[in-house]
Order: C-alpha cells, then structure tokens, then sequence
C-alpha cells in the first residue's frame, strides 16, 4: 500500500474517532441537562430556572482515567479554588459533590466532579421568580470564575486541552435581564424561550483568554431582550465592569 494511500487511511480513522467522541458528549451533556430540567440530581436545586455549566476533557471519553475520589478534596482544596469549590461536600456515585445552602434537602447551587474529570456546576440563585428578572452582571461572573478555576483544576488532573465547554440557561421564559443599560431606543422584551442552550466551545489551551472567548455568547443573552450585546464590554471586545 502507497505510504500517501495509508495516511489517508490514518487520517480518516482518525477523524471518525474525534467525531464518535464528540457523539458521546455531546450525548452526555444532552442527557444531563433532561436529568438536571427534571431534578434528578443527588441535591435538587430550588426553583425553576437554572444556570449550568460543562466543562468535558476530550480524554474523558477517548482515553478515560477514573480517579480515586477517596483523596480528590484533599488535593483539590490544596488548590485553594474558592471561586470553584462551595461550603460543603460529599461522595456520591458520580464521584464528589460541592454544594452550597442546603436546606429541605435543596441547594442553591452544586459542583460536581465526576470520576473521570468532567465537571458540572449547576446554579438557581441568579433569579427573581417573582419578579422575572435574571441578574445578568451575576450570571457572567460566575461562569468566568467557574471557567478558569475548573481549568485549573483539570490541568492539575493530568488533562490535556481539548475540553468541551458548555452552558445553558433553564427556565428562563418571559424574564428580563437586570441592567442599568438605559437605551429609549431599543425594544426591550423578555425573553420567549423557555431555555437557552448555547453552542458548545472547544478550548484547545488552557491560558484561554476565557473573557473574550465568551462574549459572543454572553451578547446572545442580551440580545435575547432586545439589547445589541452585553454592556460589560467596550468596542473591542475586552472585559470592563
């Protein structure tokens, strides 16, 4: 066989590989966002609408490593990761849980670390139901927080980039976002989708500029109420508050 001819064969065996992988997780998360909209997780979060968060290490399923999760929060706390870890924690099938206000056996919100390295996080604090509003400047801080810390977090773990981001939204039909954007000209509505599921990101490094990497997506929020994209940004793009 010509040496050209069985590169080819490599190349295409490799790619339907990465496309069989991307199958299971984009699979995985699909799954995990019905058992989260359903509360079937180990601590239901209070309310409706949610904020969740994926971060899925390629090697999770091409190459999976299973950790001992006996001594995973000695060494993550080691990390001092405040922005990622919450007050309490406890073992569970998954591997280890993080949450945080655990009250009538509900959280406000959970980290979990899966046993080989995907991390969700997953929040119902950021919502007024009564008033319909979500605090937006509080939904973009926690998702860079979580972003850099858990990317810390998996680099300490051995992974090597590419890890699958996701997030999305629940629950959030006919909200409001809260801003002190004050434009007499745009037609601010509410939203009209019960969930907001964004595209997913492939993070190919882990010095990331993870500010800019999710502005597209956090301009789709605002222009889900009729805002031209999120005014916690200047004209070039970069991060102000």
């Amino acid at each position: 066989m010509e040496e050209k001819t069985l590169k080819k064969i490599v190349t295409l065996l490799e790619e339907y590989k990465q496309r069989e992988n991307f199958n299971e997780i984009e699979n995985f998360h699909n799954d995990r966002i019905k058992k989260i909209k359903k509360n079937e997780i180990p601590i239901p979060l209070f309310g409706n609408g949610k904020l969740v968060i994926h971060l899925i290490p390629f090697e999770s399923f091409k190459n999976p490593k299973y950790y001992d999760v006996s001594n995973l929060n000695t060494r993550i706390r080691s990390l001092n990761l405040n922005k990622l870890l919450l007050t309490s924690h406890t073992y569970n099938f998954d591997g280890l849980l993080y949450f945080r206000d655990r009250d009538d056996k509900k959280c406000y919100e959970y980290v979990q670390i899966f046993r080989n390295g995907i991390i969700e996080a997953a929040h119902c604090n950021f919502y007024s139901s009564e008033e319909k509003i979500l605090y937006i400047l509080d939904i973009e801080r926690k998702i860079i927080s979580k972003i850099k810390n858990s990317l810390i977090l998996q680099k300490e773990l051995g992974f090597k980039p590419r890890i699958v981001f996701y997030f999305d939204l629940l629950g959030v039909k006919n909200f409001l976002i809260k801003t002190n954007h004050i434009n007499i000209f745009s037609d601010h509505h509410p939203m009209y989708m019960e969930d907001l599921n964004f595209p997913k990101i492939i993070i190919n490094k882990f010095d990331i500029e993870v500010e800019k990497m999710l502005k597209m997506n956090f301009d789709r929020i605002w222009n889900a109420c009729g805002y031209p994209g999120s005014d916690y940004y200047d004209k070039n793009g970069m991060r102000k508050e």
